[in-house]
């Protein structure tokens, strides 16, 4: 029986160059050509094709038929460091597993409908019974709007008689343009109910934090709006994991009004919703601008979901709406993160190693917020594992369901996947 992991890494500027150096490190581990291929890209490499580039070389020294996904992300981890640029190659060769693939197309438009292709590519070439079937999946994230002479930006003053209109015009957006909201949450939704008795971990790729672009990757080609998946069936026992490391505050958010298919808070307590969160807060005025989003990461909304605490972090203000990037509900919490928490909350995932394959998923916006503490995250993991390769990504929202569970996607958590 035998279970290989290779993990390559590369920061080359050259997306050719970035190839081969990611590519020679994880084969370098591997007695036989790959079962399956993981690629993780920052945004880095975007211009001119550089995806593509990428994705070729790969292929030039793996077999044609061999599955890979990916997409962009906002930063990884793994045994040789933390990167906020580059790209990072897991190959994965094994006789203890199956795996097979999907890809559904146009989540924002239709999100049910590309969440049933994408599972059904996936149920239609599975064989035989197996004891685990996991899926590894990536959808893309919500984007910005350019708005005339703003450009994007997290934090929109608009006259006060256009609040209103907000809600309705990102929805007719986001429906019929395709931009906007990432409608992940029904994705996700639409994943377990074609895909019964699947564990999930994955989540939302998108750029460098700004929520401008974001990519998949299924075998040789790039995607957009789409979801990709990959099933891994196996008989080895398997662990999947989540943890928040956040704290409640006290304060109540009483949504009196919501909309953008759930995911946008209009008033609160019957009072335009940015004016009653700054209220709560006991911020001042001049809070309001594009540094909000960073004061925010330390605030997420939460609710309890069965006995799984669920936690949103604001994305957007547009005059007096506040825009999340997933599901809210009307009842929530604001909690508090801190540097240290947030460090903390990793502990969970290391009370034991798993020495064939450990996969870690956590939130843009904790990386974003501990900034050069995410170290203190490495070392831990590091102490723990020593030289068995471990990946971790940094992605728009995290996916974390196991069968008989609540399902809830998350922010500002960590997550872990790990075969034994």
């Amino acid at each position: 029986m035998v279970f290989e992991i290779g993990i390559g890494t590369s920061q080359n500027w050259d997306p050719s160059l970035a190839a081969n150096e990611a590519l020679t490190q994880a084969l370098g581990k591997l007695t036989n050509a790959p079962t399956f291929t993981f690629l993780y890209s920052t945004i880095h490499y975007e211009k001119n094709e550089g995806f593509k580039t990428i994705i070729k070389k790969i292929y030039e020294k793996i077999p044609e038929k061999t599955p890979l996904i990916g997409g962009t992300i906002a930063g990884f981890m793994n045994n040789s460091g933390c990167y906020t640029r580059g790209i990072t190659f897991l190959a994965c060769y094994s006789d203890e597993i199956s795996v097979v693939q999907g890809i559904g197309k146009n989540t924002k438009l239709n999100p049910k409908r590309a969440a049933k292709d994408c599972a059904k590519q996936i149920k239609d070439s599975i064989k035989g019974e197996w004891k685990n079937k996991i899926l590894i999946n990536l959808v893309a994230s919500g984007i910005i709007l350019k708005v005339p002479l703003q450009g994007s930006k997290k934090v929109l003053k608009i006259p006060t008689l256009l609040n209103p209109l907000v809600s309705p015009a990102l929805t007719l957006v986001t429906k019929f343009i395709g931009r906007g909201l990432g409608r992940e949450d029904e994705v996700l939704e639409q994943l377990v109910k074609e895909l019964e008795g699947f564990n999930i971990l994955g989540g939302s790729t998108l750029d460098d934090n700004k929520w401008e672009k974001s990519y998949q990757f299924f075998n040789k080609e790039v995607h957009k709006n789409s979801v990709v998946g990959l099933a891994i069936l196996t008989n080895n026992d398997i662990e999947i994991r989540s943890t928040l490391g956040l704290n409640p505050t006290g304060i109540k958010i009483s949504s009196s009004k919501i909309g953008l298919y759930n995911s946008l808070i209009e008033k609160i307590e019957n009072t335009g919703a940015t004016t009653k969160l700054f209220e709560k807060l006991n911020w001042p005025k001049e809070y309001l601008n594009e540094a909000l989003h960073r004061k925010t990461l330390y605030y997420p909304f939460c609710y309890i979901k069965g006995k799984q605490l669920c936690s949103r972090v604001l994305a957007l203000v547009v005059g007096e709406n506040l825009v999340f990037t997933n599901k809210i509900n009307s009842e929530m919490e604001l909690y508090t993160a801190s540097g240290n928490s947030l460090v903390e909350s990793i502990n969970p995932h290391l009370e034991k190693s798993a020495q064939k394959l450990e996969l870690y998923i956590s939130c843009c916006a904790t990386l974003e917020a501990l900034g050069r503490n995410i170290y203190k995250v490495h070392n831990k993991i590091i102490e723990k594992k020593k030289d068995e390769p471990f990946l971790l990504v940094f992605l728009s929202g995290e996916d974390a369901y196991t069968p008989n569970s609540e399902l809830v996607r998350l922010n500002e958590s960590f997550n872990s996947l790990k075969f034994f």
